[in-house]
């Protein structure tokens, strides 16, 4: 077995190709950030210039800690407006030891199949109304949220072709590799800043060494600045995604 070696991760992400797209059909000119109804409040986006001939990615968004799923409408422009729909899904409220609700909305593990049930459905509305590519849904999060779109994906690999944690610390409450020959099928970027307290370098190096050994696809990038919402992070992601449409295309 080959020692894990963070550097076989990393990977250079050139400027992105524009997504290659069919004829204009009945577009839709100004994107456009709606509410949707599921068991948790979700945030759903139609992309710029909509075109219903062209099979879209679908970016699920899972937030940073404190936060809600109105946060995809700052994260989005940084990735991309015209690239993917998108769904953003709320996390739930949680409490202090004291018993004082802590502010915002948070990611805990034991939501796991409330969390589950809420993005199936939301991925299903969002194909009853948009052209989504069903091999080409992607888990997206922030911190905590990052730690949940793994744990997901580690329990549930169908139907998720990407999972991109930025700053998410790998999840302790599970068994990574469970699912390991339907995880081949799944395709993982750690986005990761220096000195991150919420991904720690040593836990993730073990954590990828796993995955290393059991012939998942992952790449792995550092940024040299704290914080999870980096411009040049989120970039990143819609590089990776187009590069892993791009190379399916070929």
């Amino acid at each position: 077995m080959s020692q894990f070696n963070p550097k076989i991760f990393s990977e250079r992400l050139g400027t992105p190709r524009p997504a290659q797209r069919p004829p204009v059909l009945n577009r839709v000119d100004f994107g456009a950030f709606r509410p949707m109804q599921t068991a948790r409040k979700t945030s759903f986006f139609l992309p710029v210039h909509y075109e219903k001939n062209y099979a879209y990615p679908l970016i699920v968004w899972l937030h940073t800690p404190g936060e809600d799923e109105s946060q995809l409408m700052r994260v989005l422009p940084m990735i991309s407006l015209r690239n993917y729909a998108a769904v953003a899904i709320r996390g739930a409220q949680l409490m202090f030891p004291n018993g004082a609700l802590r502010p915002g909305f948070h990611w805990a593990a034991e939501t796991y199949e409330e969390v589950l049930d809420t993005v199936l459905e939301a991925i299903d509305q969002a194909r009853s109304r948009l052209n989504i590519a069903s091999k080409r849904i992607y888990l997206v999060g922030s911190e905590d949220g990052g730690t949940m779109a793994q744990r997901l994906a580690f329990l549930h690999p169908h139907p998720f072709c990407g999972v991109a944690s930025l700053d998410g610390a790998p999840p302790e409450d599970i068994l990574l590799l469970e699912r390991w020959r339907d995880l081949r099928e799944v395709r993982f970027l750690y986005a990761v800043s220096r000195a991150s307290k919420t991904c720690p370098a040593d836990e993730l190096c073990s954590h990828l060494g796993i995955m290393h050994s059991a012939g998942l696809d992952v790449t792995l990038r550092s940024y040299p600045t704290a914080g999870s919402l980096q411009i040049d992070m989120l970039r990143d992601v819609d590089r990776w995604i187009m590069g892993n449409i791009d190379s399916v295309l070929k």
